[in-house]
């Protein structure tokens, strides 16, 4: 799943390992649930900050603004997603997560697959390099 940007493609290993993380959580719920709010507080950190790299990198290397409308655009919907499944986790605290973990691995797979790869790709065939 490389993009080829270096930073990018840890931060991406970052986001896969803390859905595992979560994935683990809930296999381990019956002993300690603060260990799911622990991960899914960090996943949540991690997003955020991610996002944040992405745009600024699109902004610094003068992006297409339609490419970097969309791809401002996946990740406000990821984080409304994000959001709302939190909300569900603390409503129903023995709900499982397993559905949420795998919508949450797909995406991110998804989102590096498409526009992440998109941007790299761009930012190579246009000679830019991040400000």
């Amino acid at each position: 799943m490389e993009t080829g940007d270096a930073h990018l493609d840890e931060q991406h290993r970052q986001a896969i390992a803390l859905v595992d993380q979560l994935e683990m959580a809930e296999s381990y719920l019956h002993q300690t649930g603060e260990l799911l709010w622990v991960v899914a507080e960090r996943l949540m950190e991690f997003t955020v900050d991610h996002f944040l790299y992405e745009e600024q990198l699109m902004a610094s290397v003068g992006y297409p603004a339609g490419r970097e409308a969309e791809m401002v655009r996946q990740h406000r919907d990821f984080a409304a997603y994000a959001r709302s499944r939190v909300m569900e986790m603390r409503a129903h605290p023995d709900a499982s997560l397993v559905p949420t973990a795998e919508s949450l691995r797909r995406w991110l797979v998804d989102h590096e697959f498409g526009l992440d790869r998109e941007l790299v790709q761009w930012i190579r065939e246009n000679g830019k390099e991040a400000a």
